[in-house]
């Protein structure tokens, strides 16, 4: 065993390899304390089964649990109560010590990662298990991984053995896929991140497998992670979006868009993947990325707006939802109003009100179009009053010649009576709070 000297406060005992294996745990008060604790002040968010078993566990075997007893130790308590240091201790011992069962040793890792900080003593155990994982090297090296993942930038110090991972060539291609994510999450700060990704996504694959594919798509995510300091990476993520496969296009296009006002350069070609990709989540993508950029996007979804195609202007409207607002996005979105197509008429309306609560206009044209015949016309145009109930009540009178009309579908003419009887609850209400 790697860790024969480890112990908590005296010795671990470390018997066979089974999930009944008997663990000291020398805090015997705490353990004591936590039994009594749980069920007369609730502090903690615990089962009655995991504290049964920790109660029989200090009465029977000297303030001992067995490996079970931690899962459900693990399970049961928050995160902050298992940043105590004795907690940290006892879930430490288990992640180093090889006889424990893989599921055991997994699970107090990631716990540990989880609890962040306070339990920081466990990273260089966790770079000592990536680098010599022993038996069953895969996945160890990957529940090693996904622990330093957990704790972001307070694991730092493994950036140098994750970045060795990730060029690797050798290394499975899991681990590296798995490598890349942890490296954005730990590395977000490190000099040596970038580099060691740009060097994946410009290296010429050695074939045209899934596996090479999903390695450059695997990139261009952990690229994300880094936000505006990944904005060095947009050539290299610009060239990405002319991919054939559309992920590594999505994946591209998504951290483009995490980068912020810095990708303005990119601008021209999101235009292009609204108006031409053929995947559908990429052209979202697309629009999305175009509203994190932010007011120099203005001019190009002006135009995009626009457009012919509806699925085009819906798109625009997209991206203008993630905007602030300001009177050159109001007048675009008011002119939207006059759309020949319904579903254009109701997404602008419903984005001009998350900026601009109660604008009339918008609410005006949404309760008209409660009765158009297309149901997610209708069901968008219900939502989003429904958002806006308190600024519904100067358009009552719409709605309740919606009501009257016999020209009124019936479902629509319902989603108004919803509507009124909602008002109505609102007027009791407050007509209540008024009398005390």
């Amino acid at each position: 065993m790697r860790y024969e000297n480890h112990s908590l406060t005296t010795p671990c005992v470390q018997t066979s390899g089974s999930s009944n294996q008997i663990r000291q745990v020398t805090w015997r008060d705490l353990v004591l304390a936590w039994c009594l604790w749980v069920p007369l002040a609730g502090v903690f968010a615990t089962s009655a089964a995991a504290v049964e078993a920790a109660q029989k566990s200090a009465q029977q075997n000297d303030g001992q649990l067995t490996d079970e007893q931690w899962l459900d130790v693990m399970k049961s308590l928050d995160f902050t109560t298992l940043a105590d240091r004795r907690y940290v201790q006892g879930m430490h011992s288990i992640v180093i010590d090889e006889s424990a069962p893989a599921s055991t040793r997994r699970m107090a890792a990631h716990t540990l990662g989880r609890v962040g900080e306070p339990a920081a003593v466990v990273i260089p155990d966790l770079i000592e298990i990536v680098q010599n994982p022993g038996e069953n090297d895969l996945v160890t090296r990957l529940w090693a991984l996904k622990a330093l993942s957990l704790f972001g930038i307070v694991a730092e110090e493994a950036t140098p053995t994750i970045a060795g991972i990730v060029l690797d060539e050798t290394m499975p291609f899991q681990i590296r896929v798995n490598a890349m994510d942890a490296l954005g999450r730990v590395g977000r700060q490190h000099q040596q991140t970038i580099p060691t990704l740009l060097r994946v996504l410009r290296s010429q694959p050695k074939s045209d497998s899934t596996s090479a594919k999903q390695l450059r798509m695997a990139v261009a995510e952990a690229l994300w992670y880094l936000g505006p300091d990944a904005a060095v990476a947009l050539p290299d993520l610009i060239q990405a979006t002319r991919a054939p496969w559309s992920p590594l296009r999505l994946a591209a296009v998504t951290t483009i868009g995490e980068i912020g006002p810095q990708s303005e350069i990119a601008i021209s070609i999101l235009v292009d993947i609204v108006l031409f990709d053929e995947a559908g989540e990429v052209r979202e993508a697309a629009a999305d990325a175009m509203g994190n950029i932010g007011q120099a996007s203005i001019s190009a979804l002006n135009q995009l707006i626009d457009d012919p195609d509806p699925e085009v202007q819906k798109l625009a409207i997209r991206a203008i939802r993630n905007l602030q607002s300001s009177p050159v996005l109001t007048t675009l979105l008011e002119q939207q109003f006059s759309s020949e197509n319904p579903l254009t008429r109701v997404l602008a309306a419903e984005a001009l009100l998350l900026n601009q609560p109660g604008h009339e206009k918008a609410i005006g044209v949404l309760a008209v179009e409660l009765g158009n015949e297309e149901r997610r016309v209708r069901v968008t145009a219900y939502s989003a009053l429904l958002k806006n109930l308190g600024s519904l009540d100067k358009k009552r009178n719409l709605l309740i010649d919606h009501i009257n009309s016999p020209e009124t579908p019936a479902q629509s003419r319902s989603a108004a009576q919803r509507l009124l009887r909602k008002l109505e609850m609102m007027d009791a209400n407050s007509s209540e709070e008024s009398t005390f």
